[in-house]
């Protein structure tokens, strides 16, 4: 398929394997140790295309904006597991404009109802404040809605209590310096 640049078909065979993978997600098993699970959490990491090499091609973003929809809803669904979480975190951070005004509301959303899902997975934190940092200081460097506000306040407070000090300073620049569009 992907040979034949049909990617229509390549996401249609994924939205048939996401009822399953839903399924996955509902067990969030971090214990690599057991070996059923972690081909699982493998399985849907993938779906997730969380741990993609990406090139920065814009053959890469093309092929992500075919499949932004699905890729949301499934989160949208599953992002109460940490590695969906993840996943999606890491596609903020590689495809910024397909990924973040939608999906950092439904990680800020996720995140209130389980405060542990940022410290979970290694590589969370990061990808979120580097997201965040690149739309507070160079994609809007303006006024914010108060949505957007609120879900960066409520990241980045998750961020600050995994210890980073990048985060902390994002946070007190964004309260001190970010007017509110009511």
């Amino acid at each position: 398929m992907e040979k034949e640049d049909d990617y229509y078909a390549v996401w249609a065979l994924w939205s048939l394997l996401a009822p399953e993978a839903h399924k996955i997600a509902m067990n969030d098993v971090n214990d690599s140790y057991v070996g059923l699970q972690n081909d699982l959490n493998q399985l849907l990491r993938g779906l997730m295309y969380a741990d993609s090499p990406w090139q920065g091609h814009p053959n890469e973003e093309r092929d992500m904006k075919g499949g932004a929809h699905y890729l949301l809803e499934f989160a949208n669904q599953s992002a109460g597991n940490s590695h969906v979480f993840e996943a999606l975190a890491s596609l903020m951070y590689h495809f910024h404009s397909v990924f973040f005004d939608k999906g950092i509301h439904l990680l800020a959303s996720k995140f209130i109802v389980n405060s542990e899902l940022i410290g979970k997975q290694m590589n969370t934190a990061y990808y979120l404040e580097m997201s965040i940092g690149r739309y507070l200081q160079i994609e809007n460097r303006g006024v914010l809605n108060r949505k957007m506000y609120n879900s960066c306040l409520e990241l980045l407070n998750g961020i600050v209590e995994t210890g980073s000090a990048r985060a902390y300073y994002l946070r007190e620049h964004m309260i001190r310096s970010r007017k509110i569009r009511i």
